[in-house]
């Protein structure tokens, strides 16, 4: 059994730690205060969000910004890579409803694969399938007898 911890825990990192709390503090009132008078609180997330999408999509090599994101939002007509990047914000809306319906598994990550990658060329991907080798990142590629002495 671990010992109780003290009722009055020391102050770790002096004032300048206690003032970015205090920071943090108020900035987290703030946007409860803002979630309270939104009619959806989750709006305020999209744009983070968005951001996500975009720079997750840098990495694969496509090419867009935010404007053309909200363009794209706008009047449905893409702008660069948009119509991919915005499959990345159908798959997390997706998701959110369809994880109160099925457990976390194959099938719940299938259906996401499925819509994250509905744009992309069919040459390069298999919507909702398993990859059947895997993926090397950096050079040179990990050989399995250098992981497993």
């Amino acid at each position: 059994m671990p010992q109780l911890l003290p009722v009055d825990i020391p102050a770790v990192g002096g004032k300048r730690v206690r003032l970015a709390l205090s920071r943090a503090d108020s900035q987290l009132a703030k946007l409860e205060g803002a979630a309270g008078n939104t009619a959806d609180p989750e709006n305020l997330f999209l744009n983070a969000l968005r951001r996500e999408a975009l720079l997750s999509s840098k990495i694969e090599g496509r090419r867009t910004t935010l404007a053309d994101l909200a363009l794209f939002d706008l009047v449905r007509e893409p702008r660069n890579d948009s119509l991919a990047v915005a499959d990345y914000l159908e798959a997390y809306k997706y998701s959110r409803r369809r994880c109160r319906e099925i457990p976390m598994g194959i099938t719940f990550l299938s259906e996401i694969h499925r819509i994250l990658v509905q744009h992309d060329d069919p040459q390069r991907t298999a919507p909702g399938g398993l990859r059947e080798r895997a993926v090397v990142i950096g050079t040179p590629p990990l050989r399995a007898d250098s992981l497993f002495p």
